[in-house]
């Protein structure tokens, strides 16, 4: 069977989950915690920007193929930005996600409503 790329990129996410709750594991996800760090910190981190680059160019394969973040050889978060910006902006910017198991309630793409250029904060 032939996964589609929404279906790997889930899976991976699955993946990257299962990490994180590893972490959670042994320190507790608040904001106390918020400076923890550690290599399976890093690890994750990076895990998880090197997946968000790889699923902002998909997004922007299928929403707006004539674009520079598809372009580009290496598309930064300003070009995939300018696709966010045209196509769903509002749906984004005040998008939310809750960590389980926590307080923390967080609005990951909201800098883009207030006119971030190419990075995350």
């Amino acid at each position: 069977m032939v996964k589609s790329l929404a279906q790997m990129h889930w899976d991976y996410f699955l993946l990257l989950e299962k990490d994180l709750i590893t972490i959670a594991e042994t320190i507790e996800l608040c904001k106390d915690n918020n400076n923890a760090y550690g290599p399976r910190i890093t690890q994750l981190i990076l895990s998880a920007g090197s997946e968000l680059d790889v699923a902002l160019k998909s997004f922007a394969t299928a929403v707006s193929p004539n674009s520079e973040a598809v372009s580009k050889r290496q598309a930064n978060m300003g070009d995939y930005r300018k696709v966010i910006d045209e196509k769903v902006l509002k749906q984004f910017s005040t998008a939310q996600v809750k960590i389980l198991r926590s307080e923390i309630l967080l609005a990951p793409w909201s800098y883009l409503k207030d006119g971030a250029e190419n990075t995350l904060p």
